[in-house]
């Protein structure tokens, strides 16, 4: 497994058929997410293909909000995020990352405590969600 920058004109659509599979959100929605990020990157396996992303939008000097983290629905549970994570918060750190917010629903409980597992602390409840946030220095 390895991470990449997003292709938009080869990588957008399989990205967005992830999205939908995994998200209740529209198509439009994940074109908007993905055309304001200022970075995604991708997720590919050893044979080269697209598997997920993960993307994510400057908010304040040094940062940043991740909108989504996604797998394609076979990879899930392979421990693939967790092993990749080294390598997401290395790509941090280097592009002058040093906090990391996102948001969960309420629902999404087992996304919740893999998040919780990787040093992400809650830090307010929002909506049918809570905003989690990790310091990376």
């Amino acid at each position: 497994m390895y991470i990449r920058e997003r292709r938009p004109a080869i990588d957008d659509r399989h990205l967005i058929d992830i999205t939908l599979n995994n998200f209740e959100t529209t198509r439009e929605q994940t074109r908007r997410i993905l055309r304001t990020a200022d970075t995604v990157l991708v997720i590919c396996n050893d044979r080269n293909q697209v598997i997920g992303y993960i993307s994510y939008r400057w908010i304040l000097k040094g940062f940043a909000y991740v909108d989504y983290v996604v797998l394609d629905e076979q990879y899930q549970g392979k421990g693939i995020a967790s092993s990749l994570l080294p390598k997401v918060m290395e790509h941090a750190l280097e592009n002058n990352i040093y906090c990391v917010l996102g948001y969960v629903s309420l629902e999404n409980e087992e996304s919740l405590r893999k998040f919780q597992k990787w040093g992400f602390q809650p830090l307010f409840y929002w909506l049918n969600g809570v905003v989690i946030g990790r310091m990376l220095i």
